[in-house]
């Protein structure tokens, strides 16, 4: 497998020149936005309308082709730069064109726009077109200068089930020839999100670029001439899904589990996975990719962790140094993180074994950063700016530089993580003597944090700042990783539970004191850490009801969005999003991961060479039955559990018809290895009748535990 990855050198030789379609799932249309009463009722799982466009009915409607030989209705937009652009009449084969030009050296960014037109999602569409140019280049200096990376062709901006901005195909494109004297016919291809409903086509000048300003998408300077006529647009049929890999009873939770799968294969239109409908190109691991990755690893799909890995071997910090320069500074723990779910999912001991010193040489690096306590300071004091980041938040001054609680949470987790992975393979690659360093480094980290930073009822956020109140995911994410001890914990929950509306009417608001996005909920950061630090508390029941309300919401809207605020809004006018919109991978990860952990109580986290997992089902004593399917170190593993008698519509007691009592049940059970499995993993079952159990799982193997 090492032999494949790819290097920061093709991640460039990628930057475009190819469309790459890939396969999606075709979902329903979805229901107007929750009012603000429903959300505060939490609302139950109503069947979604059919979206109206320019007065038509949109269900079951299907763009078959259009054929844009009048060009009337597209107009001019120059995005960036100096130039012009016209209208031919008749300009080729009796068709209309149009025709771009740029003024100066520092070059256009342009495109003649269509108007919105309804398309269905889940659907290929092959383009076609006539195109002329003359002295056609992207600027100098590459995408970070603002150059363009598609010039002379075509790109569609979808618009979603709400008739926000969506993503953008293809998301780098290619660089056309630079001199075509006659009309030359062009093909592309285009896949439609799922979520798509209404399309822009766009006849480009120059677009797509890496710089912010004034857009990635629409920015991006050629200079020279070009020309686009004959346009025609087809659609080629469906994309084939692929479909949720759990299976719960609750509508609305399926439903919402297949947008989120439906949203993974949405973020990798380009091939790569990507933050989200408007970053596009953007490729962030921390944290976007790493939630994402997080649900990846939660699916049975090996060809998506095998496109995560690809990525992940382009982040891999300085194998010298030990430095993570690829993105923020959290990347120096988010990437370890990554190596330890990725070899969780196909038990590739080669691709640990290669990884194992990078992690190590990471993890050295923060540790010669630490001061006497243990405390990390990646930025300095002062150096901090958005868009960066001492953690996962780039847009507040306390969290952008200094030491960071949420960094040294996460920073706990991971030298725990390798600890255990450097133990358990102690006798080959591993390092027992390195597994207890890291181990007493965690340990006293931790008493540190859980001393030092607490304030009677939050957290102080960092040491080097006054404190200013709470942050929501300081005291969610304190509680999962077992920082808060149990009296903390206590006042944490109910500090919360006494303002449940204020801080969960949308799982779960930043803080309770006013920043940029204090009254707005990120799913996968604070929503799905509240969900699994309740769930590890066994608050069951407060723990669904989050869990529900969130799905209530994504069934009724039919997208996932960046950010929410605290009446179920997701929209760019409600201001919580910045420019992600809707299928946004972190949330998309966090809602597989929520479910994963959560309800279904399987955790990742392997103990020495004693178990690889650890099941804790938490299922609603309602459901009759759910199953989910994944790889535990490249076995496919499949959980199904059974409820007692009185979870059946059709017995009202615990009891059969005989009168005896039927138990809840679960069974494991393996049924195929990729080619890297171990030929045998061992799961730890918690809540069995008779105590907990470690059962051995091979292929063909099933145990069935019978629960107290």
């Amino acid at each position: 497998m090492i032999s494949s990855f790819a290097t920061p050198n093709d991640v460039m030789k990628s930057l475009g020149f190819v469309v790459v379609a890939v396969t999606a799932v075709l979902c329903g249309c979805a229901a107007p936005l929750l009012s603000d009463a429903a959300v505060t009722a939490g609302a139950s799982y109503q069947l979604p309308h059919p979206v109206t466009v320019d007065g038509s009915d949109m269900a079951g409607a299907s763009l078959s082709s259009f054929s844009f030989c009048k060009l009337s209705n597209f107009t001019f937009h120059a995005n960036d730069g100096k130039g012009s652009g016209r209208l031919v009449a008749g300009a080729a084969g009796g068709c209309d064109g149009v025709e771009m030009k740029s003024e100066d050296t520092g070059g256009l960014a342009a495109s003649f726009a269509s108007a919105k037109l309804p398309i269905v999602g889940g659907r290929r569409y092959n383009a076609s077109f006539s195109l002329r140019t003359k002295e056609l280049v992207s600027i100098p200096g590459g995408p970070a200068a603002g150059a363009a990376s598609l010039t002379g062709g075509i790109y569609l901006h979808f618009f979603d089930v709400n008739g926000d901005s969506g993503a953008w195909n293809p998301q780098f494109g290619q660089l056309a020839p630079s001199d075509v004297a006659t009309w030359r016919r062009v093909d592309a291809s285009f896949m439609a999100p799922t979520t798509a409903r209404t399309v822009q086509v766009h006849l480009t000048f120059a677009a797509h670029t890496f710089t912010y300003s004034p857009d990635r998408m629409r920015g991006g300077r050629a200079t020279g001439l070009a020309a686009i006529a004959n346009v025609s647009l087809i659609d080629a049929g469906p994309a084939l899904p692929l479909p949720s890999t759990i299976e719960v009873p609750h509508a609305a939770l399926q439903s919402t589990l297949h947008t989120a799968f439906a949203c993974l294969h949405n973020s990798k239109q380009s091939g790569n996975f990507t933050v989200g409908a408007g970053y596009t190109i953007s490729g962030n691991i921390s944290p976007d990719l790493t939630f994402g990755l997080h649900g990846v690893r939660r699916t049975a799909y090996p060809a998506y962790v095998e496109q995560m890995q690809r990525q992940w071997s382009w982040h891999a910090p300085s194998g010298t140094t030990g430095q993570y320069t690829a993105g923020r500074v959290m990347g120096q723990i988010n990437w370890p993180l990554g190596v330890d779910n990725l070899f969780s999912f196909h038990g590739d001991e080669s691709y640990l074994q290669w990884a194992l010193p990078l992690v190590d040489a990471s993890l050295a690096f923060v540790h010669a950063h630490a001061d006497a306590q243990g405390l990390v300071t990646l930025v300095p004091f002062g150096a901090g700016h958005v868009g960066g980041g001492a953690d996962w938040v780039d847009w507040y001054k306390t969290r952008l530089d200094g030491r960071s609680f949420q960094f040294h949470m996460w920073y706990v987790r991971t030298l725990r993580r390798f600890a255990e992975l450097h133990r358990e393979f102690g006798g080959s690659f591993g390092n027992t003597t390195r597994a207890d360093t890291y181990e007493a480094r965690a340990n006293a980290l931790a008493r540190v944090l859980g001393g030092d930073h607490w304030r009677g009822d939050h957290w102080l956020t960092n040491p080097d700042y006054p404190d200013e109140g709470e942050w929501m995911d300081d005291s969610v994410w304190s509680v999962y990783h077992g920082i808060a001890n149990a009296s903390q914990a206590e006042t944490l929950w109910a500090r919360v539970d006494r303002n449940a509306s204020f801080y969960e009417a949308v799982p779960t608001r930043w803080g309770n004191f006013p920043t940029m996005h204090w009254a707005c909920s990120w799913f996968g950061r604070l929503g799905a850490g509240d969900i699994m630090a309740r769930y590890r508390q066994d608050q069951r029941v407060r723990a669904f009801a989050l869990l529900e309300r969130f799905a209530n919401i994504v069934a009724a809207q039919g997208d996932i969005y960046e950010g929410y605020d605290m009446h179920a809004c997701g929209l760019a006018r409600c201001g919580c999003t910045t420019s992600g919109f809707g299928d946004y991978l972190e949330h998309c990860g966090g809602v597989v991961w929520a479910v994963t952990e959560g309800v279904f109580g399987l955790s990742f986290d392997s103990h020495a060479a004693d178990w690889a997992a650890v099941v804790e089902p938490r299922f609603p004593a309602s459901w009759p039955e759910a199953r989910l399917t994944t790889y535990l170190r490249g076995l496919r593993l499949t959980i199904t559990w059974t409820g007692s008698s009185s979870s059946s519509s059709s017995i009202s007691s615990n009891s059969t018809a005989d009168g005896i009592s039927q138990a809840a049940k679960l069974t494991l059970a393996a049924s195929a290895a990729l080619p890297t499995a171990a030929k045998s993993v061992n799961v730890r079952v918690l809540g069995c009748r008779g105590g907990a159990k470690t059962v051995r799982l091979t292929v063909g193997a099933e145990h069935t535990c019978e629960m107290a």
